[in-house]
């Protein structure tokens, strides 16, 4: 049976849960930066924001790096960021 609080849980976890995106070096796993946020936001909308600020940290001791995430990470935004 469905009370009242069964019903608005869904409307409510997207306040309460957050979804950490993680940057990390593939080799060591060294995390290179951590971006929580909030349960209704896609894991990818900070990507390019956050690569955007480990990627030079990144160049200034590695030659060339590989970028990877999963399927949802391919977007433009991240893509034009990893390319510059």
């Amino acid at each position: 049976m469905l009370d009242n609080h069964t019903l608005l849980l869904p409307k409510l976890l997207p306040l309460f849960i957050y979804i950490a995106l993680v940057v990390s070096l593939g080799g060591s796993g060294e995390c290179l930066k951590v971006v929580n946020q909030p349960g209704s936001d896609r894991p990818s909308d900070a990507a390019a924001a956050a690569l955007k600020e480990v990627l030079p940290r990144v160049r200034r001791h590695f030659r060339n790096a590989i970028v990877r995430g999963d399927t949802d990470f391919d977007r433009s935004d991240t893509f034009n960021t990893v390319m510059r």
